[in-house]
């Protein structure tokens, strides 16, 4: 299967707006291909850390907001 040359055992994504939309979509298929997850974003989301969680990965929240200099 094509997915299984997608594989990211012992690495770490690091995803800025992972919290909705297609970045959370990214966020869960990094996690699924195998990566531990470190999601950027202004505020933390307990549904989001709880499913990368569930599917056996580490997950960081950094808290930070892109969209003001």
């Amino acid at each position: 299967m094509i997915l299984d040359k997608f594989c990211l055992d012992r690495k770490i994504a690091v995803v800025t707006g992972g919290t909705k939309g297609i970045g959370k979509v990214i966020t869960f298929a990094l996690a699924e291909a195998g990566a531990d997850i470190v999601v950027v974003s202004p505020s933390p989301h307990p549904d989001i850390e709880k499913g990368i969680l569930d599917l056996g990965r580490r997950y960081i929240h950094q808290a930070a907001d892109f969209t003001k200099p």
